[in-house]
């Protein structure tokens, strides 16, 4: 049977598309922002990634309990992309490089309230065989979002020759566009499959889930920040005019691959097309540590996109997989959790080690943590789950 997406699907993808269109023309000039206007270096480029994940993902697991048991998620949606439409344009006032730190951890707030009661209606949309395609068609319309806003970027700085503060204003616009979209296209749906105290018959997550959070963990350690991609591309000789270009591009990879691989995940297995772009991710670490030509560079951030594609929708269709219904919001909530907050340490970590030791040094110690992240997980597809969350 063909899935084909529903009315909230398609509001909540197209929401994604114009929210990234605006995030996008911002965020691949944020670290030559940071490093030439602001005076910061790689630490406080990690430090920006890392409180900004950390900040989003602590609301995320607050914003995914409430929604559980049946309870609305398109007020939580709703006030959370507006909020980042809101905060997002202040980036040009930014006067100090904790001042970005500050804004874009409060654009981050926004992510963090929406996103959990967005992925809870999102796994509502289609029954189990078709669950990856759901997350992945998502994804894909997210990265189109970025191909567009990169685009944007990119005739902005070379066609219109405005600097970088007045891109960040010219970026509220689709923001708003975004916010119309969802509160005339979103309606929330009875989720029927739900009994009002379902939450409480149904317990705590699973143990095995908890197994599947460590091993998530251990994978977002090694899972750097693509700010630090940009940064190499800059370092790399990759004029200033280019990086929107480049950025478009990854995320041209990202959506094709998303579309290709929500199919091929829910025929032959989540966790098996998960780990595939996990090892993508690990062979072009590998590459960043002792490539540094342009060509080289470009070809391994083009690549770079396609771990996305494969793991992205397939690991959100695990985390639905994994839980009974009614615990999904709390299940996702855990998800962002650990994938935001390890996300700090990460990206501190990697900014210390490249600006204290050197850049091979930060790419290779993510790539054996990625490595440790994925010998787990190979063990947990082995462990019985015993639960029926069709």
């Amino acid at each position: 049977m063909s899935w084909k997406p529903n009315r909230n699907v398609w509001a909540l993808s197209l929401t994604s598309l114009l929210t990234d269109v605006s995030s996008e023309m911002v965020l691949p000039l944020l670290p030559s922002f940071i490093t030439t206007v602001l005076g910061g270096g790689p630490a406080a480029l990690g430090r920006m990634e890392g409180v900004a994940e950390a900040v989003s993902s602590l609301l995320k697991l607050w914003s995914g309990r409430q929604v559980d048991g049946g309870r609305p998620c398109r007020p939580w949606i709703l006030a959370g992309y507006g909020l980042s439409g809101f905060i997002r344009p202040f980036m040009g006032m930014a006067g100090s490089t904790n001042a970005v730190v500050l804004i874009r951890a409060g654009d981050r707030v926004g992510k963090g309230l929406r996103t959990s009661p967005r992925d809870v209606l999102l796994g509502a949309a289609a029954p189990p065989e078709h669950r990856a395609q759901v997350f992945s068609f998502h994804r894909a319309m997210d990265h189109a979002g970025a191909v567009i806003g990169s685009l944007l970027g990119w005739v902005a700085l070379s066609y219109f020759q405005w600097d970088l503060r007045t891109i960040f204003y010219a970026a509220a616009l689709p923001g708003l566009l975004a916010f119309g979209v969802l509160l005339f296209g979103l309606r929330e749906e009875p989720r029927p499959e739900e009994k009002p105290r379902k939450v409480e018959e149904e317990g705590g997550l699973p143990r095995t889930f908890w197994w599947f959070l460590a091993a998530t963990a251990v994978l977002a350690l090694g899972a750097g920040s693509e700010g630090f991609l940009l940064l190499a591309a800059g370092g790399s000789d990759v004029p200033l005019s280019g990086l929107p270009l480049l950025w478009m591009g990854l995320h041209i990879v990202k959506s094709i691959s998303s579309l290709w691989a929500g199919p091929v995940a829910d025929r032959l297995g989540h966790m098996g097309i998960f780990l595939s772009g996990k090892l993508v991710h690990i062979l072009v670490f590998i590459g960043f540590a002792y490539v540094s030509l342009p060509l080289g560079v470009v070809a391994l951030f083009l690549i770079h996109g396609l771990h996305h594609g494969l793991a992205e929708g397939s690991e959100k269709a695990l985390v639905a997989d994994w839980v009974p219904h009614a615990l999904r919001g709390r299940a996702f909530g855990a998800w962002n959790l650990v994938t935001g907050l390890f996300a700090l340490p990460a990206a501190v970590g990697f900014g210390m080690l490249w600006e204290e030791v050197s850049r091979p040094a930060a790419f290779l110690v993510a790539v054996v943590l990625s490595l440790v992240g994925m010998g787990m997980m190979l063990w947990i597809r082995r462990l019985p789950r015993n639960l029926n969350v069709a």
